[in-house]
């Protein structure tokens, strides 16, 4: 019977793989500066060269290319991007080996898990606090994936995956180093060098992530914490302050002392970590429970307008037609992702942020001059979904 890492060598695993990459980014490309197109150009010839150069154990990994992605509170956060044909080879591991994780997927781990979503997380959450469950610990894992330690991730791979032929590669992925961190300043350099973390949007991350945690569910779990876990953002809801305090030093245990993690502290600045009751409010995968009812968070609003106002920037390079349809895609991906919730007047209010930017855009490039702003009846026929519609079809 051929070994895992003989089936990863196969060019009909590695064909798979590649009809699994995301290819709607054709300019999309790593250090090598390799594009999804360049490769898709030379496509059978690079994946017998890909094939061959794993049989003979002579593949190597290109080093990540980092970018930095603003975030919407401030600071930025960077991705380490893979080169495309290591994205392929990735993908394939990831396809081969995803079985042997799915057993560390816990009941209360929401992320990265087949058959659940961020809103079934939401759900748990509600039912929690309906239950009585209306004292709640919310804490936050300081920059989880740049922090993992990837010796203790190596060791419990090799130890409770058990796949001999695949550990080597799978190591290697894990050790992935950025080559054009001397684009950054010394601080940002320092980290990427760092000894520790595993890409954040990486192929294998994900999975690496929940398998890392899932000894902090279990803990968890086998204490009598109602934890709710989407990734690296966990709640744990409670009966009472005490049972939060007492679920707060048992995240500290785990996390910090077993997994070698470290966690906002109570009382620390910022507040990222606090106990608080049901009825105050607080926020959680995008969106903010205020009592009984569920609305989208600030955090995700701004960043949905700045979604939007990149994609409508008039100097936007791109045809007509390819920002509509990206607008388009993101009015319908965010207004699915939060129609189930209260979100009925902030709906009405993107609606008229949407119209005001497209007729900004449109102006911007001659098509609507000496008009007046765009109606929402031409915003439809347009293409651009309602917001609002959208809801009240749901």
């Amino acid at each position: 019977m051929p070994s895992c890492f003989d089936r990863l060598c196969k060019r009909q695993t590695l064909r798979r793989a590649w009809k699994k990459l995301n290819k709607s980014n054709k300019s999309s490309h790593g250090f090598d500066n390799e594009t999804i197109q360049a490769f898709k150009d030379h496509l059978d010839e690079n994946l017998e060269k890909i094939s061959n150069q794993l049989k003979s154990g002579a593949y190597t990994f290109v080093p990540l290319r980092a970018k930095p992605i603003p975030k919407a509170g401030g600071g930025i956060r960077i991705l380490r991007i893979p080169a495309v044909r290591d994205r392929v080879v990735l993908t394939a591991l990831q396809m081969l080996i995803a079985p042997r994780f799915e057993k560390f997927d816990r009941p209360c781990s929401y992320g990265y898990v087949k058959n659940r979503s961020r809103l079934d997380a939401i759900a748990a959450i509600q039912k929690l606090a309906n239950d009585g469950n209306r004292c709640v610990l919310e804490a936050d894992i300081k920059k989880f994936f740049d922090k993992v330690p990837r010796t203790i991730l190596k060791g419990k791979f090799v130890n409770q995956i058990r796949i001999p032929s695949i550990s080597p590669i799978v190591e290697q992925a894990i050790d992935l180093e950025v080559g054009n961190r001397d684009q950054f300043n010394p601080s940002e350099r320092a980290f990427l060098i760092a000894e520790s973390g595993i890409p954040q949007g990486g192929v294998l991350s994900p999975m690496l992530a929940n398998f890392y945690l899932s000894e902090f569910d279990v803990a968890m779990e086998e204490a009598g914490f109602n934890v709710v876990r989407y990734a690296d953002d966990f709640v744990v809801m409670c009966s009472s302050k005490n049972e939060a305090k007492r679920a707060y030093n048992l995240c500290l245990e785990i996390l910090e002392k077993k997994l070698g993690l470290e966690i906002h502290h109570l009382g620390d600045p910022g507040k990222k970590t606090n106990i608080l009751h049901f009825s105050e409010g607080f926020k959680f995968l995008g969106v903010e429970f205020r009592g009984g009812r569920v609305i989208p968070s600030q955090q995700a609003v701004e960043r949905f307008k700045g979604r939007i106002s990149e994609i409508l920037e008039p100097s936007n390079k791109e045809t007509l037609l390819r920002a509509l349809s990206a607008l388009r895609n993101t009015v319908m991906g965010w207004g699915d992702a939060f129609r189930p919730y209260h979100s009925t007047e902030i709906f009405q209010l993107m609606d008229e942020f949407i119209r005001e930017a497209l007729t900004r855009y449109l102006r911007g490039r001659g098509l609507l001059a000496g008009r007046d702003a765009l109606s929402r009846k031409e915003v439809k026929f347009i293409g651009i979904p309602s917001l609002l519609r959208l809801k009240q079809r749901s």
